[in-house]
């Protein structure tokens, strides 16, 4: 972990993690446990390393999933512009609406013009309820979602598919490619990215993190008032959206990160902001 303080006219105070080390609970864990330390609090005890993901998936009766077939478009319009990396771009929204992931995901649906797939990342601690973990422990829900499908419809679909295990799939998928050299890795995956950028179609639309509601006084110590908290997401080339949605007593945080050829011309921007409007929504 990286902990930088930037000082100017709103000082901040920014936590970086690697995500194939730390998913967002263990970064907020870390984040929170420094400033506990900061406050003078004995911070308390936290696992690395054992459990990992295959640990917490005992009892579900489940295979490791097939990779879904690239037929999903991204939630922008256009072809992507040939700008290499990824970049990022966040929105506040003032409120505390309800269903506020079957409503981002309805809302990415909309934008994409037809039914298409997100992955919802699951926090698998939920399997441990009491295990104060650093580690990445999540698993991914695949979910189809139609742009005329009703809020509660989406939010059913989420909680049959957390029930029935379906987001271990995707841990017990990805399990084979443990052990195999990083080098190879990366160049399968750039070659995958640029076949995805140029087609235009990708495995999944978005994929949606709620991060859930944070106590901004958890993220305090002398000298120091958090007033807003936000994550930028690790964007993917190949990943046409990335958002993480985190909530606090005034508001919801948005924050995607996009290939940055999907991204120009205010894409992203616009995205964010259409996405908003549906929070905003009265159905």
């Amino acid at each position: 972990a990286e902990v930088l303080q930037v000082r100017g006219r709103v000082p901040r105070v920014i936590v970086r993690t690697h995500h194939a080390a730390c998913d967002g609970q263990a970064t907020l864990l870390f984040a929170q446990e420094l400033f506990a330390a900061l406050r003078g609090e004995t911070p308390g005890p936290a696992r690395s390393g054992s459990p990992v993901d295959l640990d917490l998936l005992g009892g579900l009766d489940r295979c490791a999933e097939t990779p879904p077939a690239a037929d999903c478009a991204a939630p922008v319009s256009g072809a992507a512009e040939p700008v290499q990396g990824v970049t990022w771009a966040r929105h506040r929204f003032e409120g505390r609406p309800s269903k506020l992931l079957p409503r981002i995901a309805r809302g990415v649906a909309r934008q994409v013009g037809g039914a298409c797939r997100v992955d919802v990342p699951v926090d698998l601690r939920r399997r441990r309820p009491l295990l104060r973990s650093s580690a990445n422990l999540t698993g991914l829900l695949r979910l189809t979602v139609r742009p005329d499908a009703e809020v509660e419809e989406v939010e059913a679909a989420l909680r049959a598919g957390i029930e029935a295990g379906a987001h271990a799939d995707f841990v017990l998928a990805a399990d084979r490619f443990r052990g195999l050299p990083l080098g190879l890795l990366a160049a399968v995956g750039a070659s995958a990215s640029r076949r995805r950028l140029s087609g235009g179609l990708f495995e999944t639309s978005a994929t949606l993190s709620n991060l859930g509601l944070h106590d901004l006084a958890s993220l305090s110590a002398p000298g120091f008032e958090a007033r807003r908290c936000f994550w930028i997401p690790p964007g993917s080339p190949g990943l046409p959206l990335f958002l993480t949605l985190s909530g606090d007593p005034g508001g919801v945080e948005m924050c995607g990160s996009m290939p940055a050829g999907l991204a120009s011309r205010g894409r992203l921007r616009s995205l964010l902001a259409a996405l908003a409007a549906e929070l905003a929504s009265p159905s």
